[in-house]
């Protein structure tokens, strides 16, 4: 168990004794928190959030495209990432969620890879966060014409309002890619 896991566990554990629980029964913690769909009094705590911050994209245009993508994306922001078992964002930190459809506009099959896409905020490089969770735009492929759905996630300061997705550069001339942001879109990762 890592350091984060048993913490975490540690202070649900404390926490509940301190509150007078005596219950045996355990919640999960592999599950997604669910969004809050009203507004939060003093006594709630939000943890999934529509995104708390304004994320844009930037457009690739190769000149000799090998990789040719049209990316509807939404994202979200929320404190725990429902890996297995969860991790929780550290102080001063939140998990950035990146909801893509992304379809394949080529007339060749194409691997897609979370590595691939970059977030520039608050003037930094922010690398995606790698994971082999289901979904994650890890180890999928896309047929020409075909859409497949995953998540890319990152974990940028709290503190930052504004970021660009895009391209990673020693990519970028090789890849055609339109992103296009989607409200429609729920970025929250299903159960």
């Amino acid at each position: 168990m890592n350091r984060r896991t048993y913490l975490a566990t540690l202070a649900a554990a404390l926490t509940a004794s301190a509150a007078g629980c005596n219950s045996t029964e355990s919640t999960p913690t592999s599950r997604p928190p669910t969004e809050t769909t009203s507004t939060p009094t003093s006594t709630q705590e939000t943890t999934t959030t529509a995104s708390s911050m304004t994320v844009s994209a930037e457009d690739v245009q190769a000149d000799t495209p090998d990789v040719e993508l049209d990316i509807r994306y939404a994202t979200r922001t929320q404190q725990r990432l429902p890996t297995e078992p969860v991790t929780l964002a550290e102080d001063g930190h939140t998990w950035l969620l990146v909801r893509m459809d992304i379809t394949n506009r080529g007339a060749d099959p194409r691997d897609l890879r979370m590595f691939q896409y970059v977030l520039y905020a608050g003037g930094d490089l922010h690398e995606p966060i790698m994971t082999d969770e289901p979904w994650a735009v890890a180890e999928q492929s896309a047929a020409p014409g075909e859409t497949v759905t995953g998540w890319v996630t990152f974990h940028p300061e709290t503190s930052l309002r504004e970021g660009v997705l895009t391209i990673r550069d020693n990519t970028q001339a090789a890849f055609d890619v339109t992103f296009t942001h989607d409200s429609s879109l729920d970025a929250q990762i299903p159960d």
